[in-house]
């Protein structure tokens, strides 16, 4: 049965001339125009034909197969799926865009329409069940050669998974995934079982299913064996993959797409659950669209009515015009900025997460516009039921998406109009707000704003602050006055690397009032202190405190010292009765300890000593590593070190032994404090070297046949559980289905591998091998255990990275055999040759990768049923030193990396940095762009009329020294910009949905290639200079309206190439993204 514009469907409730009393408006924003350009596809509305034979009737083949099969394959099309019958199989390329981003999809083979008279577009079935158009029809297919070539992959999928560490044993071994257009050869799903027994072909059906399954023909009872596949599952597949289909089409614009998609979705619903409840099945559980519990078949369609509405209202609308400028009446622009808030595209930039239409372009300019916006918005948010075009993904970024309403871009509009915390407004009145809570909600903003649009921001925090009666708004007061000065558009304000910070909004009126901010955030914090009843209530003092050390560091030592007494005595009494506020008062303590330190106090030290002696693992728990840093940062202080020896070399105390029965000692990431900088603290190294000798039997390890890449963990007195690393690569010296007894030292040892340059160490290792391990490392931390430190939180890549480093600061001479006997360096070149001499680097460390290295081996998962094996080459210099042998200099770099340490040839070491791009030549010189000034932050725009200068630098990837070209840019005979022969600039631009960050693949439509406006270019001469390792250099800044039109709003894309005549290398290229506005 057709789907076309008459299908019966649910309205939305907005009407648009009530909701904004304006007309039709289009989407053309700051920086890009997302409404579909003419003749784009995503502006084809025209209705997507049926298969020539859907819906006529179906003699099944004669097949051995299970009978639900085939009773399913004529439900499945009787209600829906597409019917390849009348179509023939050939090559085809699927129209672009594709999938989530709008990337061009591969091309492969599916089941063609026949063309029909009048309509230049072709479709087609894919291999889901699902229509595709086509932008290119090819050749005819060979269909049995390609179900052969599935069932072989298949077949030898499930040979690996016996030895594959990555693949659990099952009865299914369907190879599915995230195909968005339905020609992927790898995707192997049952539906493509039932779509070869529509065409007849019962022969290729049985060898797809046979391949995947333990279906056996001449078996016991084969159609009552579980094969993992029903009715109901067959038919939520074909359901989820036409619903993911419409959901991105929807996210791209693909309107056209978009309705027909949930319009089949919704039919096919409609007449699979009377079936399945016919059958008997049981119904699943979905949410509704304010979170509460519904039954149902198909719980991924969560939002398919509102979806179907929500186009369907999109549909029948009329044209938009364009959105009035910065100039134009300001509510006219207001009216077309909510008007286009449907169009917001925000991209979800990590897994978990979400999208957040809130942090559009079209809110920035929504609350930019001040006073005029917030009525209209007051009104769109009692009354807005659109959808936007943001969509969030679940983890696995497959079926699960969710689309955003409007009102998310609403409800972050008014708070950044409102400037801070309106009081009154709930989390439910937010975040699941029904009618009466939207009511609710725009009175409470209502009220605010009518009470406060006049006063300044950093009036209102200060009186705020001022307000006796305001104590449960004092701390967020404190800490808008401390934070920058937001952005025009409510925004905190991002300072780019390099720039100065900018000031606190507080500082116009330092000094300035009477009490000043000073003297208010002292007594509000000594009045919270003694209103608190508890720990959790002495916390908000605390913060306050902490706040206002921000703010004048000095002001606030007798404030801190005072929180810090209170914290302790507090401390104390929650330990006892467990208390959860304990944990964040113990940071506070080690917090403020450092923060006394950096002002000059050392005194805190001696109170911090006093306090940490009287804490156990228990009252510590999650806040262990906080709570001991200042003990690792001040090693040396007497009552620290004191402290120390209490807690780790005395036999009493409750921290000791380090590992055994009932400690912490679980493979958890964060882990103990023997992996954490406290490992340089002599006590507690000397801990750690008396655990490493204690024999005890601590748990065991094993390899279960349900998770044979995993290993599995159990330790006495604490939680069993299972992990799998990267490093495990040898995991098969522990055979399937074998365990082996653990020892407390066995713990302690891989717990102190994660450490940088430590020895690696596995659990599931014979014991001579442990052994031998363990006394290697004791060696080790004799050696170099003082040289551990924190690394600094800027260099860390992310949470789970180790935060601890092996550091060998630089000695200013050639490092001798007693220096690396102390353990002071890592290498020393007397005896190599004649004069050694130290290496200037940029900075110690630098990241590097030892391109050779092959002490760390790694396996990751590479694909559904293979292993990917590799090595960790990565690390850090310390040290860099040459020495002269006979009339040249051999150069060596001292590297500490996982599981290793040592002495590198230059040649084989390489420095990569963030922000440059790795060129393919010989010469390893990376290139970054970057704007000489850029935005204040990564999505806002920048105006064409302003000079817009990137700059260009150039950096040496290797351990060696390289020549390169000075100059590259000189005037031209016309006084214009002249450039170096061989460099190639190109730029691009894109009308992109206004919300997508300037960054790559971010572009909503394909990028438009400018011609360059100048293309003035000169013989270089011979200037050249020496790039030692890992230096750079400014090669040359341009004003990019020098060299292109940059009139028009968008975003683009610059590239910058050095090609063979540059004298830099062969294709070299730097990129920058960017965007301007209006």
């Amino acid at each position: 049965m057709g789907l076309g514009r008459d299908a019966e469907v649910t309205r939305c409730r907005i009407r648009y001339p009530r909701l904004l009393g304006l007309g039709a408006v289009t989407l053309i924003v700051a920086s890009a125009a997302a409404a579909p350009p003419a003749g784009d596809n995503r502006a084809d509305r025209r209705p997507i034909p049926d298969p020539p034979r859907q819906g006529t009737p179906w003699t099944p083949p004669e097949t051995r197969l299970p009978k639900f099969l085939v009773s399913a394959t004529d439900a499945l099309f009787a209600q829906g799926v597409a019917d390849p019958r009348g179509c023939e199989y050939r090559a085809v390329q699927p129209a672009s865009p594709s999938g989530r981003w709008g990337g061009r999809p591969g091309r492969g083979h599916a089941f063609v329409l026949p063309a029909i008279a009048g309509d230049d577009r072709r479709f087609a079935v894919g291999w889901d069940g699902i229509l595709i158009r086509l932008e290119e029809v090819g050749p005819e297919a060979d269909l049995e050669a390609d179900v052969r070539a599935r069932a072989e992959a298949l077949r030898k999928g499930r040979e690996a998974a016996r030895e594959d560490r990555f693949q659990r044993p099952g009865t299914s071994f369907w190879r599915t995934g995230p195909a968005e257009e339905g020609v992927a050869a790898e995707v192997v799903a049952p539906v493509q079982v039932c779509l070869l027994l529509r065409l007849g072909r019962a022969d290729l059906a049985e060898r797809l299913f046979a391949a995947a399954t333990p279906w056996n023909p001449d078996g016991p009872r084969p159609d009552l064996t579980d094969y993992g596949v029903s009715y109901l599952t067959l038919a939520n597949e074909w359901a989820d993959a036409i619903y993911v289909r419409g959901v991105d089409a929807h996210g791209r614009g693909d309107d056209g797409p978009a309705l027909d998609a949930f319009r089949r979705a919704a039919a096919f619903r409609k007449l699979a659950e009377v079936k399945a409840a016919a059958m008997g099945f049981p119904r699943g559980r979905s949410n509704g669209p304010r979170g509460e519990d519904r039954p149902t078949y198909f719980p991924e369609l969560g939002q398919l009515d509102a979806l179907l509405a929500d186009q369907e209202r999109r549909a029948a609308e009329p044209p938009r015009g364009p959105i009035p400028g910065r100039d134009a009446d300001p509510a006219a622009r207001v009216a077309g900025l909510i008007l286009n808030l449907d169009q917001i595209a925000e991209h979800q930039m990590s897994v978990p997460g979400s999208a957040s239409p809130g942090n559009s372009a079209l809110v920035r300019d929504l609350i930019a516009m001040g006073d005029p916006a917030v009525e209209p918005l007051l009104h769109a948010l009692v009354r807005d039921d659109r959808l936007t075009r943001s969509i969030s993904y679940g983890r696995g970024m497959w079926e699960d998406r969710r689309v955003s309403p409007t009102l998310e871009a609403i409800i972050p509009a008014l708070d950044g109009l409102m400037k801070t915390r309106v009081p009154g407004i709930t989390y439910e009145m937010r975040y699941n707000p029904d009618g009466r809570a939207r009511l609710a909600l725009a009175a409470a903003y209502r009220a605010f704003w009518e009470a406060n649009r006049a006063v300044p921001l950093v009036e209102r925090y200060y009186r705020l602050l001022a307000d006796d009666a305001a104590a449960d708004r004092w701390q967020e007061a404190a800490s808008g006055l401390v934070a920058p000065a937001p952005d025009a558009s409510g925004r905190p304000r991002y300072s780019p690397p390099g720039r100065t910070p900018s000031p606190p909004l507080g500082e116009s009126i330092r000094g300035r009032r009477d009490p000043g901010v000073t003297a208010l955030m002292t007594r509000r914090a000594e009045e919270l202190a003694r209103r608190a009843n508890d720990g959790q209530g002495l916390l908000g003092a605390c913060g306050l405190a902490a706040t206002l050390a921000r703010w004048d560091a000095p002001a606030a030592i007798p404030v801190l010292h005072a929180m810090m007494h209170r914290a302790r005595l507090q401390f104390a009494r929650d330990a006892e009765a467990n208390s959860s506020s304990r944990e964040e008062l113990a940071r506070f303590l080690a917090r403020s300890t450092l923060t006394r330190v950096r002002a000059g106090d050392r005194a805190a030290l001696d109170e911090y000593a006093a306090w940490i002696r009287t804490t156990t693992p228990a009252s510590l728990e999650d806040a262990r590593l906080e709570a001991f840093e200042p003990m690792w940062a001040e090693p040396d202080h007497p009552a620290i070190a004191a402290a120390a020896r209490a807690l780790f070399a005395d036999p009493k105390s409750p921290w000791l032994p380090l590992t055994g029965p009932g400690r912490d000692v679980g493979p958890f990431w964060r882990g103990g404090l023997e992996n954490s900088p406290l490992v340089r603290v002599s006590a507690f190294r000397g801990a750690v070297l008396a655990g490493l000798a204690d024999l005890a039997e601590a748990g065991v390890v094993r390899r279960t046949t349900d998770q044979p890449g995993s290993l599995s963990v159990e330790v006495k007195g604490g939680q069993p559980g299972s992990f799998s690393m990267a490093t495990m690569a040898d995991l098969d010296e522990l055979p399937i289905g074998r365990e082996r007894p653990v020892r407390a030292c066995d713990w302690l040892a891989w717990r102190l591998a994660m450490l940088d340059g430590t020895p690696r160490f596995e659990l599931y290792w014979e014991q001579p091998r442990r052994d031998a391990t363990i006394a290697a490392i004791a060696a080790f931390l004799r050696l170099y255990g003082d040289r551990y430190a924190a690394t600094p939180a800027a260099e860390l890549s992310g949470p789970f990275e180790n935060n601890t480093r092996l550091a060998f600061p630089p000695l200013g001479r050639p490092a001798t055999p007693a220096d690396v006997a102390a353990g002071r360096a890592l290498f020393s070149l007397e005896g190599v040759g004649g004069e050694a001499r130290v290496v200037p680097l940029p900075e110690v460390p630098l990241p590097a990768l030892w391109t050779t290295l092959e002490d760390v081996p790694l396996v990751t998962q590479g694909g559904p049923t293979r292993a990917r094996r590799g090595f960790d080459r990565s690390g850090r210099v310390w040290q860099a030193e040459e020495v002269r042998v006979g009339d040249r200099w051999d150069r060596y770099f001292g590297f500490v990396g996982a599981g290793t340490l040592g002495r590198a040839p230059a040649d084989r070491i390489e420095f990569a940095e963030a922000g440059y791009f790795a060129g393919p030549s010989g010469r390893k010189l990376d290139v970054r762009v970057s704007l000489a000034d850029p935005p204040e932050s990564f999505e806002a725009s920048m105006r064409p009329a302003s000079p817009l200068v990137a700059i260009v630098r150039l950096r040496n990837r290797t351990g060696l020294d390289q020549s390169v070209p000075t100059e590259f840019l000189r005037p031209g005979p016309d006084g214009g910009p002249s450039l170096r022969a061989g460099i190639v600039l190109k730029l691009s631009r894109s009308d992109v949905a206004p919300s997508v960050p300037a960054v790559a693949g971010a572009a909503g439509r394909q990028p438009e290639e400018l011609t360059p406006t100048r293309e003035a270019r000169f013989t270089p001469g011979d200037a050249a200079r020496t790039l030692g390792p890992a230096a750079a250099f400014e090669a040359f800044r341009l004003d990019l309206r020098d060299w292109f039109d940059l009139s028009r709003p968008g975003q683009y894309h610059l590239t910058v190439t050095f090609g063979d005549a540059s004298g830099v290398g062969t294709s070299n290229a730097g990129e920058l993204y960017f965007r301007l506005g209006e």
